[in-house]
């Protein structure tokens, strides 16, 4: 009478679900395709539910139990009776993996679902039962585009379920305990490891998870995934954030794969983390490295930004305000570069060494050939280390620039004396 009904009007629910079970004569796909669509009507459909039960007796008795159950126990799920569907969606239906594999994992997947809104902290077995039979390549598939459930049933999806019920429910050392069976059995299935990771972390067996995620990391790099790869060495990165050894691996392994802007984030990462530690001096080298990175990507703002933070984290280190003059420089940044310049001279002078100081203020006259004090001051180094022959070309070029300068001429007539009374010696 239900089937007879199709041709008359609108199709409902409980008609789908008898006409589902009417399908599986063409096959089992053409029986999982009307049961969906009778599910997908069924959760949108309210009040249904004693149609929907007179429906599924009708159903019974044109398939086989095991078939049989399994529509009950959808017709049910989408009907609202979770309680219904729960005694329909047992274990021992779930266990029986020698069936049909998607029709198996639509059990176990019913199952968990039944569990996990019923009594939540019970539904642990049942999740992970449910993942390791989505995972199998034969339903992979079928469980990431099915609609049977109100939702996804992908392995992710059902992963991240798993993962944020053990974490409700305080069940973390058990779900690790459960997945960590499921990895071993099917060591090759990441969804697995990546959520052993997660929960790994969560109970500070941060080893064991950031070891899940190096390789989770190389499996996508073996396979060409490098979206995929970046993701996971970003999860390591974060499992981690002061372990400064890890974040040197990632960095380096960042840079042999050819990935320098995540390079360049965790640089900048490292560089605060030593500087937290009071380590300026490894702070600095971190920063700077990230600058000169950043230069290579064209993001001079950026740059600068890090080479700031290099020499604020070690203001007396020479070779840090060195590569900032010189990626300043590279930025087209002249007057920044000659602010450094003059940092420098003067941290050489404190530290005795003239020749430092000549050389960065030759540095600084070839960045602006017309800097006045650049000149004064590099002729009263010379003249201080009795180069005195260097010091009067460098003021007669003064005097072309300021010609009129009287701190000049007075500079001019004690070098002159000087001289001569070197020379007298």
């Amino acid at each position: 009478a239900m089937l007879g009904s199709v041709g008359s009007g609108t199709v409902t629910s409980d008609v789908m679900i008898v006409k589902a079970a009417a399908a599986l004569t063409e096959g089992r796909d053409a029986w999982l395709v009307a049961l969906e669509e009778a599910s997908v009507a069924a959760y949108q459909e309210s009040g249904h539910i004693e149609e929907i039960r007179r429906a599924i007796t009708a159903a019974a008795t044109l398939i086989p139990a095991f078939e049989a159950a399994i529509t009950t126990g959808v017709a049910l799920f989408a009907a609202g009776d979770i309680v219904g569907a729960s005694r329909t969606f047992t274990a021992d239906l779930a266990a029986q993996t020698d069936k049909h594999p998607d029709t198996a994992f639509v059990a176990a997947a019913g199952h968990a679902l039944c569990m996990q809104r019923l009594h939540a902290a019970d539904s642990i077995e049942p999740l992970t039962t449910a993942i390791g039979q989505a995972v199998v390549q034969d339903v992979r598939r079928y469980a990431e585009k099915t609609r049977i459930f109100p939702a996804s049933v992908s392995p992710d999806s059902l992963m991240q379920l798993l993962v944020s019920t053990a974490r409700a429910t305080d069940q973390v050392p058990e779900a690790v305990e459960q997945l960590m069976v499921l990895r071993d059995r099917l060591p090759e299935h990441l969804e697995i490891r990546s959520g052993l990771a997660e929960l790994l972390i969560t109970h500070d067996r941060v080893t064991d998870g950031v070891r899940e995620l190096r390789y989770i990391a190389e499996r996508h790099e073996r396979a060409g995934d490098m979206p995929r790869m970046i993701l996971a060495m970003q999860r390591m990165s974060a499992a981690v954030p002061n372990n400064a050894n890890v974040k040197a691996k990632l960095i380096d392994g960042f840079l042999a794969r050819g990935i320098p802007d995540e390079a360049m984030r965790e640089l900048r990462q490292l560089g605060e983390l030593q500087v937290r530690r009071g380590r300026g001096e490894e702070g600095a080298r971190a920063f700077a490295r990230g600058a000169e990175i950043a230069l290579t990507l064209m993001n001079v703002r950026t740059a600068l930004d890090l080479f700031d933070r290099a020499v604020d984290a070690d203001p007396t280190n020479l070779a840090v305000r060195h590569a900032t003059v010189a990626g300043c420089i590279t930025a087209g940044q002249a007057e920044r570069a000659v602010t450094q310049l003059r940092e420098i001279v003067r941290l050489s002078l404190a530290a005795d060494d003239p020749d430092e100081a000549i050389a960065s203020l030759h540095q600084m006259i070839a960045l602006g050939p017309s800097d006045a004090s650049a000149y004064h001051r590099l002729g009263e180094v010379l003249t201080s280390v009795g180069e005195y022959q260097q010091a009067r070309r460098v003021y007669a070029r003064l005097a072309q620039i300021t010609p009129n300068d009287p701190v000049l001429s007075a500079k001019q007539s004690a070098l002159a004396a000087l001289a001569a009374m070197s020379e007298g010696q």
